[in-house]
């Protein structure tokens, strides 16, 4: 468990505490499903909620680019040091996190999965568009998938996270689940 804490930051802190929707999807492309995925997450743009990723896969990157283009509060976690890290929407609207110190300047696997982990503990939504069902990601999430709501894509390489838990996505299920949490905090 990380404790925020002790975590480096830089931006504004207080969106953490509006509910978090994390994106995380493997690296794998596919230009069939990019779209529609994005397409259905600029959806939840006018929701009262704050996008977490590390913005690092191709489809990730291109949810990124989008909440940029529609100046959207997002956090940005790294897996490498946050004081290379700049804002172009400016520091209201962004918050950087990591768990890696100042020295770390470059990805590594074990630092991309602890980032995975912290923003699986950090979400109160998540949605996975794919993961590779034999990489680690994967298993993190799901350990996660019977305590949180997490929502994947119907696709077969999603078959297991359905099986330990997850919903398929849709913005009805998604949204409502939005409502619950703030009713409930």
């Amino acid at each position: 468990m990380f404790d925020i804490k002790n975590l480096y930051q830089n931006g504004n802190r207080e969106i953490i505490e509006k509910t978090k929707i994390g994106i995380l999807a493997s690296r794998i492309i596919l230009p069939h499903l990019t779209q529609t995925v994005i397409k259905y997450i600029q959806q939840l743009f006018e929701e009262n909620v704050i996008f977490v990723g590390g913005w690092h896969c191709p489809i990730e990157f291109e949810i990124h680019k989008q909440l940029i283009k529609k100046q959207k509060p997002h956090i940005h976690l790294g897996a490498k040091s946050v004081k290379n890290l700049f804002c172009i929407l400016g520091k209201d609207k962004v918050l950087f996190m990591t768990h890696c110190n100042s020295d770390i300047n470059r990805i590594t696997r074990e630092n991309a999965l602890k980032r995975n982990r912290f923003l699986c503990e950090l979400c109160d939504i998540l949605i996975i568009p794919w993961l590779d069902p034999s990489g680690k990601t994967h298993n993190i999430v799901s350990e996660f998938s019977e305590e949180k709501a997490v929502y994947v894509f119907d696709r077969e390489f999603n078959i297991k996270l359905i099986e330990r838990g997850a919903q398929l996505f849709s913005i009805e299920n998604v949204k409502s689940n939005i409502e619950v949490y703030y009713a409930n905090n």
